[in-house]
């Protein structure tokens, strides 16, 4: 057992004021996370791991039934992703792009044709 009341002799603070310090509030856990210097604000800013699809922006979205949602997003070159969602049976996220709709060549065309565009996994459409 670790004496709470022992010090650092590093930092001069106690076990427990380090151990609630690394308490991370947001999701309920003690953790040691990634920081950065952020020379803009002089703080410490926590790290993110961008997800796959960052370079696009969503554009629409489309609440199509109870069920199924699409959701249309871009990039900057005018790439496009249509993204559904179907909760029918269980949770499945598919993915349309101009890779496995290749007549689709622009936004406007993948996002006309959500209902019927063809859909695949994340690795088969980007």
């Amino acid at each position: 057992m670790v004496n709470a009341k022992a010090r650092n002799d590093t930092t001069k603070d106690t076990v427990v004021k380090i151990a609630n310090q690394s308490f991370d509030e947001t999701y309920q856990v003690s953790v040691v996370e990634p920081v950065v210097f952020n020379p803009t604000t002089g703080t410490l800013d926590r790290m993110t791991q961008p997800s796959g699809d960052s370079r696009f922006a969503t554009s629409d979205i489309d609440e199509a039934s109870a069920t199924v949602t699409y959701i249309g997003k871009m990039d900057a070159d005018g790439g496009w992703m249509i993204q559904k969602i179907d909760t029918s049976s269980g949770t499945a996220f598919t993915y349309a792009t101009v890779l496995n709709n290749p007549t689709l060549t622009t936004y406007a065309l993948g996002w006309a044709g959500r209902a019927t565009n063809t859909y695949g996994t994340y690795s088969e459409a980007l």
